[in-house]
């Protein structure tokens, strides 16, 4: 049995039920909380919530992430925090996240393959692993993921953002400016080595 400690407003439309002082938290509409007759103090026994979990819970969430995928591809970490947010308990998670992964509509690897492949040659390897890291995918697939960049395209990349800084050839050759230009690339990423080629290879 858990007990309902707090019935929380959360918004005009909804409800946070609280059970076993934060054991588990959950929303409602305030027209599901009434046909369930739910109340602070009740008792709820584990056939009454998982009823709650499978017939309002589950299929919510399902639908949640589906809306949220709508604005584009996501992580599996992505799509938890979402669900996190929103107050869903662990099963309906997992159970929407199964859902998911069933019908290939999250995939980390193929995410961040997709991602390196469209940044590649904006951003350099690290900064591309730091962006992907942020985004849960595990340390192993974004290894397998940034093997794709060639190191002839890392040093393009670094080519074209050092070109967006130097205005004048005075700037390749003013000690106090490459200096500043070296530590901003390697800032951005970049390795030793690659940006002393981009140096010797740009052309203002």
């Amino acid at each position: 049995m858990m007990k309902i400690t707090q019935i929380k407003e959360y918004d005009k439309k909804r409800r946070k039920i609280i059970l076993d002082d934060g054991g588990c938290v959950f929303l409602l509409y305030t027209g599901e909380l009434r046909k369930l007759r739910l109340k602070e103090g009740d008792e709820l026994g584990e056939e009454e919530y998982y009823a709650i979990e499978k017939d309002i819970l589950i299929p919510r969430a399902k639908k949640r992430v589906l809306y949220y995928l709508k604005n584009g591809s996501k992580t599996r970490a992505e799509v938890i925090r979402k669900l996190k947010e929103s107050f869903y308990p662990e099963n309906a998670i997992n159970e929407a996240v199964a859902f998911l992964e069933g019908y290939s509509f999250i995939d980390d690897k193929r995410y961040a393959e997709s991602f390196v492949g469209s940044k590649k040659g904006k951003y350099s390897r690290r900064e591309l692993e730091a962006k992907l890291y942020q985004k849960g995918v595990s340390k192993e697939e974004i290894k397998e993921a940034l093997e794709e960049i060639s190191d002839d395209e890392e040093l393009e990349a670094c080519i074209k953002l050092l070109r967006k800084r130097i205005k004048s050839e005075d700037a390749l050759v003013d000690p106090a400016e490459k200096r500043k230009n070296y530590a901003y690339l390697m800032r951005k990423g970049y390795s030793y080595d690659t940006v002393e080629k981009a140096f010797r290879e740009i052309k203002v």
